[in-house]
């Protein structure tokens, strides 16, 4: 069975020349599509706002699935990492 889903957010940051300055002010407008099942428990957080100590600033987006058939679940994540100049996605499940 394919499995699609589709986790979205839109975010607000800010990159700084410079060491251990980027940061993420705002995330919003999220949103999850799942097909060949059905989402819940949809999140949305900034796990770490500022980057520091060589860590990115983080928000992440998650879903939980589950299939109609056959019936399994799964935890989706899409994260947002900001830090060291740049920002990147990233996704897991």
């Amino acid at each position: 069975m394919t499995i699609f889903v589709t986790l979205y957010f839109m975010a607000d940051f800010t990159i700084l020349g410079g060491t251990n300055n980027d940061y993420i002010s705002s995330v919003y407008s999220s949103g999850a599509r799942c097909y060949a099942g059905s989402c819940s428990g949809a999140a949305l957080q900034i796990v770490q706002q500022r980057e520091a100590n060589g860590l990115p600033a983080l928000a992440q987006a998650t879903t939980n699935f589950a299939s109609f058939y056959p019936v399994t679940s799964r935890t989706f994540l899409l994260n947002l990492s900001v830090g060291n100049n740049a920002y990147w996605m990233s996704e897991s499940n």
